[in-house]
């Protein structure tokens, strides 16, 4: 009875515990109350780029951005924000949706109220087959996965790490 009991509770947190990491996943682990920053997918970022024309920031290292980038992304550099006005819409973007989601929150709590947080990160956008490109502004199938353990969440591209 004893054993049945602890099998039963040690159920529930399990289940417990993957569904708030699945609600920390798509509310971002550092945004999660902030209602300035949005989670979104790549549909969604998409949308955002053809509607409301977004500041795009690149938040990886600069050898992760020089193998690829999205079109007319900039990369993220302490003071690169002071120069976009705060109500412009700002889409971010990294690997899987984590350096992206810290760096979106810091924005919004220097005033930033219209963030679009790519939560896939360029992972995502890849494996969706949209377009990327390299420092000579040249369309590239080769992405940047942060590391070699992230290199099996890339389904399309050539992976670089």
């Amino acid at each position: 009875m004893l054993k049945r009991k602890f099998l039963l509770v040690a159920t529930g947190i399990t289940i417990l515990s993957i569904t708030a990491g699945i609600i920390v996943f798509r509310k971002g682990i550092y945004s999660f109350w902030d209602v300035n920053v949005k989670r979104i997918n790549t549909e969604e970022a998409q949308k955002i780029l053809l509607s409301h024309e977004p500041f795009i920031l690149d938040t990886r290292t600069p050898e992760e951005f020089n193998v690829s980038h999205l079109q007319g992304a900039i990369r993220f550099e302490e003071g690169i924000m002071n120069q976009v006005p705060k109500d412009r819409p700002v889409l971010i973007y990294c690997t899987i949706g984590v350096r992206s989601n810290r760096v979106a929150k810091e924005l919004s709590d220097k005033g930033f109220s219209s963030i679009y947080d790519m939560k896939e990160g360029i992972l995502g956008w890849a494996n969706n087959q949209l377009p990327v490109i390299d420092t000579k502004n040249r369309p590239t199938d080769s992405i940047h996965t942060y590391n070699k353990s992230f290199a099996h969440l890339l389904k399309h591209g050539k992976a670089v790490y």
